[in-house]
């Protein structure tokens, strides 16, 4: 299933309580595509963005875990007869594409939602690797 930004419907949020206080919530990397053959559709990732900020907005404390298929699966065709150690960390590599392509988009979304502000936002990638990125790159 692939969410197209114009499908989308952000409700607003009602005083009724979530049915659930915390959920996981697995995006497949495809599902970041749109109609785009491979790669990171912007519009759709916003418009997912926005849903988990909806349903962040209620209470509910999300863990989202993503993949990496919209990348890696493109590059079949390329990978056949890749030494399996290879492939791993090319897989690993596109989840980590995906997670930084919705960190961004969450942040400023998060950040205009004011039900949103008051709650803890963990980044969706480890703050340790950007703290040690950080350091050696002096930014």
């Amino acid at each position: 299933m692939s969410v197209r930004p114009e499908e989308t419907t952000v409700r607003a949020a009602t005083a009724v309580a979530p049915r659930f206080h915390r959920i996981l919530l697995k995006l497949s990397g495809e599902s970041l595509m749109g109609d785009r053959e491979y790669g990171v559709d912007e519009k759709t990732v916003l418009a997912i963005a926005r849903e988990v900020v909806a349903v962040h907005s209620t209470g509910t404390e999300l863990a989202i875990v993503v993949g990496g298929g919209n990348f890696y699966r493109g590059m079949a065709a390329a990978a056949e007869g890749m030494d399996r150690a290879t492939a791993d960390y090319a897989g690993m590599l596109a989840t980590l594409l995906n997670a930084l392509a919705l960190q961004d988009a969450l942040e400023p979304t998060l950040a205009s939602n004011p039900r949103s502000r008051s709650r803890s936002s963990p980044s969706p990638t480890s703050a340790a690797g950007r703290s040690a990125t950080s350091r050696r790159t002096g930014s």
